[in-house]
């Protein structure tokens, strides 16, 4: 009997020492120094998602965005950040789509871009561009580059007609603006226009 136990302890010291060394090599890549991260320059999935950046000679350079498209349409919604020399703003975007699949304008552009003569593509190229429904953002709520927290809210054309602020400093305004883009009434604290 007492080679059977002796038989099966060395069976069982074999199997400790086999398990033991089968976990330290599935373990080991969990304690190892992890690798440089990997860049790229871009990365598009679906126009969805773009990142860019760089430091060069000590000013860093970069945007990103994640934008959401208009069912047969460029994007409605997105997200935007850009830095440059330092100065950097972020923001939530809105856009206001035609109707008129994107599809049917690359087809007429695509059409244009096909005239052998350089005088008739460009031409027919402006005239495309020109006919073509117009995009308009309607809201932006972000950071500009001069650190003013700002709501912007525009017309069917884009065209920004009420502008809450916030500025770095805190000063804090809400600027009505008409067609034009002119200040036509200013509240701030304090004092009306």
């Amino acid at each position: 009997m007492t080679r059977s136990i002796r038989r099966q302890l060395r069976l069982l010291h074999a199997y400790v020492v086999t398990s033991l060394l089968v976990f330290i090599v599935l373990a080991a890549p969990a304690f190892r120094q992890p690798a440089k991260p990997q860049t790229f320059g871009d990365i598009t999935a679906e126009r969805g998602l773009t990142l860019r950046g760089r430091e060069q000679d000590g000013k860093r350079l970069a945007n990103a965005g994640i934008m959401f498209d208009q069912l047969g349409q460029d994007q409605t919604i997105g997200f935007d950040y850009a830095e440059e020399d330092g100065r950097r703003a972020a923001a939530l975007k809105v856009w206001d789509r035609p109707d008129a699949p994107l599809s049917d304008l690359v087809e007429k552009l695509n059409a244009a871009n096909a005239i052998e003569d350089k005088e008739k593509r460009d031409a027919a190229v402006a005239r495309v561009r020109a006919e073509a429904p117009k995009p308009a953002q309607r809201v932006l709520v972000g950071k500009t580059r001069e650190r003013a927290a700002t709501v912007l809210l525009s017309d069917a054309e884009g065209r920004t007609r009420l502008a809450l602020k916030v500025e770095a400093d805190g000063t804090a305004s809400i600027d009505f603006l008409d067609g034009d883009g002119k200040v036509v009434h200013r509240v701030e604290p304090g004092r009306t226009r």
